[in-house]
Order: C-alpha cells, then sequence, then structure tokens
C-alpha cells in the first residue's frame, strides 16, 4: 500500500496518508513506552518553542483527526528517540526498529562499562605496585609489629598482592571476558527457548 494513499480510521475517512497515520498510532505508543502523558508529551513540545502544542492537540494527532507539521514530526520524534521515517513506518516495523537500536544503545552502554572495569583493573595494577613497594620499604620485621594471625593475615595479603601485579590482573581480565561470553551465550539460549 502506498504511503501517500488516504486511508479510512475507525473513525471515519481521513485526509492523512497511511504514512501520517501510522506517524499517529507510533506517536502513542512510543509515548506510552516511555511513560509519559500527553500533557508531558506537550509540555515537552512546548519547552522546544512549540507553544500551539497542548494535551488536546497531541490527542489529536494519536487518533488521526489533525495532521503533524515537519518541524512538529521532528520534534516529536527528538522527544521520542526515534526517527521521522520510523514513526511513519508500519507499527511492527516501528516496534522492530526501536528495540534494534534499543539493544544497539545497550550494547554501547556495556561496552563502556566493561572498557571501565578493564581500565580499573589496570589502574589498581600501579596502585598495588605502589603498595607493595611502601610495604617492603617500612616493614622490616612483622614479628616486632604483629601478633602471629594478624601478621599471616598481613603476609597473605602481600602475596595476593604480588600475584595479581605479577599477572593476576590479567587473570582478572580474562575473567571478565569469559563471564561475559558465559552470560551472552546464556541470554541467547534462554532468547531461544523462549521462542519456542
Amino acid at each position: 500500500m502506498c504511503k501517500n494513499q488516504r486511508m479510512d480510521t475507525p473513525d471515519g475517512p481521513s485526509d492523512l496518508t497511511q504514512g501520517e497515520l501510522n506517524f499517529a498510532s507510533n506517536l502513542r505508543e512510543m509515548r506510552i513506552r516511555d511513560g509519559l502523558s500527553q500533557d508531558a508529551l506537550a509540555t515537552k513540545m512546548q519547552e522546544l518553542g512549540f507553544d500551539g502544542i497542548n494535551q488536546m492537540t497531541i490527542s489529536r494527532i494519536e487518533k488521526g483527526q489533525r495532521p503533524v507539521r515537519l518541524s512538529e514530526a521532528r520534534a516529536l520524534a527528538y522527544l521520542l528517540n526515534a526517527g521521522t521515517e520510523q514513526m511513519s513506518s508500519p507499527s511492527e516495523e516501528a516496534r522492530a526498529i526501536s528495540e534494534l537500536f534499543d539493544s544497539l544503545r545497550r550494547i554501547d552502554e556495556l561496552e563502556k562499562t566493561i572498557e571501565n572495569m578493564k581500565i580499573e583493573i589496570l589502574d589498581n595494577v600501579s596502585f598495588s605496585q605502589h603498595a607493595l613497594m611502601l610495604y617492603d620499604e617500612h616493614i622490616d620485621d612483622l614479628d616486632f609489629l604483629l601478633s602471629p594471625a594478624l601478621r599471616e593475615r598481613v603476609e597473605q595479603g602481600r602475596k595476593r598482592l604480588q600475584s595479581y601485579v605479577d599477572g593476576g590482573y590479567k587473570q582478572l581480565m580474562e575473567n571478565v571476558d569469559n563471564n561475559l561470553m558465559e552470560w551472552f551465550g546464556g541470554v541467547r539460549e534462554s532468547d531461544d527457548d523462549s521462542e519456542h
């Protein structure tokens, strides 16, 4: 069906094209998805300089009773983190595109989190090397300073720190990568299971 063909709505004949009706339907779905009331969306539009947009205007657009101007469509799409093409696509397509971009955004956030974890691990190597240097320079005789139980804990802690500096941090980074691979594999398997 051509996007420019005039359509009928449940309320009767409409002067809107299929693309405009898709926009109206997707506007409602995306507004609800984002937890916005019609009034809240109208307020956001007013903040962008669209003073003539109020709750009633949003309602009429969503019902296909009022055409949306190009500048309004762009602003509404912007507020709903979508594109005008996406919003004028059939609803199922819009949902699929929206979910695709949501997933990509989440992957980007995960990659940044993982990268930050690795940077923190590497930063801790330098901090740990400094702690070992201070320890070795200033602690000569643990027998004199500490009780036997505390001395054992300190010695175990120093060995663990030395192991970390000597390459244990690489194992920690590898564990992060392996756990992510297992998690993503588990997510993929559970997604496959939910389809059957």
